[in-house]
């Protein structure tokens, strides 16, 4: 319990909660709602692609030797957000289309919905290897 109590680790604390508390509303709340079992095994497949592309870049950041540690933070943390917010924002429209319809969206297998989906879970896996290659 001391680990949780150090300074550096306390400074961690909203990137650990973060890491473990937005997959499930990604991979199973968020992915149950708007696509068919088939569909959904196909983007969890693409959203676990993107943690290695994720990962790659993140370890291409940390790796410039010609940079100090402070601006690779910066650079790292400010993808991983403008990649994170760009999945939100297509869910949320997603979110808000369907709010009128919750237990039965019609479009569930659509092209428009499962390129949509896509975008969200590439660019969820992505930034979800990124936060946690440059958290650890």
């Amino acid at each position: 319990m001391k680990l949780f109590l150090e300074p550096n680790m306390a400074k961690m604390a909203m990137i650990f909660w973060y890491t473990g508390f937005n997959q499930p509303y990604q991979l199973v709340t968020y992915g149950d709602r708007f696509f068919t079992n088939s569909s959904l095994g196909l983007l969890i497949s693409l959203f676990y692609s993107a943690e290695l592309v994720g990962a790659f870049v993140s370890a291409s950041i940390v790796d410039i030797p010609t940079e100090d540690n402070r601006s690779k933070a910066i650079r790292g943390y400010t993808i991983f957000f403008l990649i994170t917010s760009v999945g939100y924002v297509i869910a949320l429209m997603l979110e808000l289309s369907s709010a009128s319809h919750v237990n039965d969206i019609p479009d569930r297998d659509s092209v428009a919905n499962l390129l949509c989906g896509g975008v969200v879970m590439f660019s969820w896996g992505f930034s979800d290897a990124m936060v946690q290659s440059l958290a650890y």
